[in-house]
Order: structure tokens, then C-alpha cells, then sequence
């Protein structure tokens, strides 16, 4: 079944909610489709562009998602929030480029990030908060925030995860790179 087509027969849905062990193409979502909401919270991987263009969807939930594939919601201009809780690898980049509306992403899961990803949060201008988990992500580009013209408030669970995050930068601090 062509999701894209049957949302498109459907104008008045607005929530989807796919509660099937499902794997999905990367134009699975595309076209005039008037979903707001999605969860799928057994889907394991977000292929690339899966919910580009999608100029209504505000709200995704992914409860189940380990991997984050490239440009996986560029230009969703309406999304507000995107729950990530189990994604722990993040393949590419442009992930959340141009979501003008962003505010919250939870990343809570997260382990690595594609290195040569500078992009991920391009122009999300109201990006106010992103939630880490225990222990930071061992790849982040340095430059991650530099095109999304705010820098969040980054959420860390609590005193164990906070000093998790300080001994990963003081170790950072004192390995040259430049003699390795």
C-alpha cells in the first residue's frame, strides 16, 4: 500500500498513528497531505526524506526509532516537536533543515553523529530545547548550531549525567588531536 496516496484521499485525516512493526521507503510520506500528527511507534529507522516537505506536521513521535537518516524532516516549516527517545545513530545530515518551527527535539537516546554533519538544526530559529541522555554523543560536529541561529538550552537528566558530560570534555580538552 502507497501511504502518500491513501493520506491523500483522506484531506480531513490529520493524526496518523501506525502501530505495525513497518519498514518504510524515503517517499512513503510525500505530496498534499494534511497530517499534523504522526507516531509510529514500532518503526525502527528513519530513511532519508522520509517526512520532507510536509508543510503541516507539527508533532512526531517515534518511540522506537534507532537510526536517523539524512534530511529525514527538511523543510517541515510547521513542525513544533519531535520525540527520538531510542534514536542512538544519526547518519548524514539536513535532518531538521529549515523546520522554522522547531522548539523541542528529544535525543535522549543518542550515541553518535555523523562527524561532517554541520547542518542538522540548519535555520531552525526557534529551536529552544534539546533533550540528551547520560552520557554525550562521542561525534558532534562544532559547528552544529552555527546556521541554526540560536543556540538551545541542552536538558541532561541529572548530577551523574552532568558530570558524565564535564569528565567527556575535560578529557577532550587535554588530547591534542593534532599529534594522534
Amino acid at each position: 500500500i502507497n501511504i502518500s496516496i491513501a493520506l491523500q484521499n483522506i484531506p480531513s485525516l490529520t493524526k496518523l498513528s501506525i502501530d505495525l512493526k513497518q519498514t518504510f521507503r524515503e517517499d512513503e510520506f510525500k505530496g498534499d497531505i494534511n497530517v499534523e500528527e504522526i507516531s509510529l511507534p514500532l518503526s525502527t529507522t528513519i530513511p532519508s526524506s522520509l517526512f520532507s516537505n510536509l508543510q503541516k506536521l507539527r508533532i512526531v513521535n517515534l518511540n522506537s526509532t534507532s537510526t536517523m537518516q539524512d534530511g529525514s524532516f527538511k523543510n517541515c516549516i510547521s513542525l513544533e516537536k519531535v520525540e527520538l527517545p531510542k534514536v542512538n545513530l544519526i547518519t548524514g545530515d539536513s535532518h531538521f533543515d529549515n523546520c522554522v518551527s522547531l522548539k523541542n527535539v528529544d535525543l535522549s537516546g543518542l550515541k553518535t553523529v555523523d562527524q561532517s554533519a554541520s547542518n542538522i538544526f540548519n535555520r531552525c530559529n526557534f529551536l529552544t530545547e534539546i533533550k540528551l541522555g547520560d552520557d554525550p554523543p562521542n561525534l558532534f560536529n562544532e559547528s552544529v548550531f552555527v546556521n541554526a541561529g540560536v543556540v538551545p538550552n541542552i536538558l541532561i537528566p541529572n548530577q551523574n549525567s552532568w558530570n558524565n558530560f564535564i569528565l567527556s570534555v575535560i578529557c577532550c580538552d587535554e588530547y591534542d588531536v593534532s599529534n594522534a
